[in-house]
């Protein structure tokens, strides 16, 4: 209860106030790898639990939710090229992975099956995890890990001129291909197709409505 107080009068408020219990147990993951990739998918992951006094954590229900986002700049050495296709459009979403009990070691494991619909790069993944005692307490880890939903990644450098390349002019572009860890690596024929795209404006009214401005695009390929 808050008490205020104004010359000789008082007001009195009572408020909420919200108590965060800590973890009582520890939750690892053990992954085959450092990255998922898709060689390593089918790899079950372990989960591991532990009260914090140090017996396991055995026969407690647990859970696991995954949250995806895509990595915009994935390979630092890199990040001068544009491994993302405008023709995708990844959004970000969760994937219930496991609903279990932990066996008497404490322990589990899960296959991760990631739906990776409309990736065009690496994603990031965030397993949360629920551990729940028996007197209903929850107990929550967050653990990330990137995740490549490809064999083999093509990346794209242009030019940085007003976001747009003149025609009739020599521009230089630069096409690079990485395996998921980041090393270049040797690739199949690519099929490379440059498209000019334009768009024309102009103002209408048809008399009965307000003036308004009509685009019309038009794509051609150029190379």
């Amino acid at each position: 209860q808050v008490q205020f107080k104004v010359g000789n009068q008082k007001f009195f408020k009572t408020i909420s106030i919200e108590t965060v219990k800590p973890n009582r147990i520890k939750i690892e993951y053990q992954f085959a790898d450092s990255l998922l990739t898709l060689k390593n998918a089918n790899d079950s992951i372990k989960i591991q639990a532990q009260w914090l006094f140090g017996n396991v954590a055995k026969h407690l229900k647990a859970n696991v939710i995954c949250q995806m986002s895509q990595v915009t700049n994935p390979f630092p050495k890199y990040k001068a090229f544009t491994f993302l296709s405008p023709e995708l459009k990844f959004e970000g979403n969760s994937q219930h992975l496991f609903e279990g009990t932990l066996n008497q070691n404490g322990n589990t494991k899960f296959l991760p099956k990631i739906i990776s619909n409309g990736a065009s790069s690496l994603l990031s993944l965030n397993f949360i995890t629920n551990v729940i005692e028996k007197s209903g307490n929850i107990n929550t880890d967050n653990t990330s890990i990137l995740y490549c939903p490809f064999n083999k990644l093509v990346g794209i450098k242009v030019p940085n001129i007003d976001s747009y390349l003149y025609t009739n002019t020599k521009n230089n572009i630069e096409i690079i291909t990485l395996n998921p860890y980041g090393n270049i690596t040797n690739s199949e024929p690519l099929r490379l197709q440059i498209w000019q795209m334009e768009t024309t404006y102009w103002y209408e009214s048809d008399g009965y409505d307000y003036p308004d401005y009509i685009a019309k695009h038009k794509n051609n390929i150029y190379l």
